[in-house]
């Protein structure tokens, strides 16, 4: 009924999430099911969670353009 105990010992670090989550390119069919447009449309108006992974997945698509402003932006 309860889940296990962790065989974690005490005072050691917990794995990392990124070693555990697979990158955001081996989940091809979820990009592709948006346009730019909309990606576009939910980076500006979505809740700030939405409109960070609009802007992440549009990055994808433009190679690193998306970066390469908001480093221009903030100098």
């Amino acid at each position: 009924m309860y889940p296990k105990a962790s065989k974690r010992g005490v005072g050691e670090e917990p794995a990392r999430r990124s070693d555990s989550v697979p990158p955001f390119s081996d989940f091809p069919a979820l990009p592709s099911r948006l346009s730019n447009e909309e990606l576009w449309n939910l980076a500006f108006t979505g809740s700030p969670v939405t409109a960070a992974l609009a802007l992440t997945v549009l990055d994808e698509r433009l190679g690193g353009k998306v970066s390469e402003l908001a480093k221009k932006i903030r100098g």
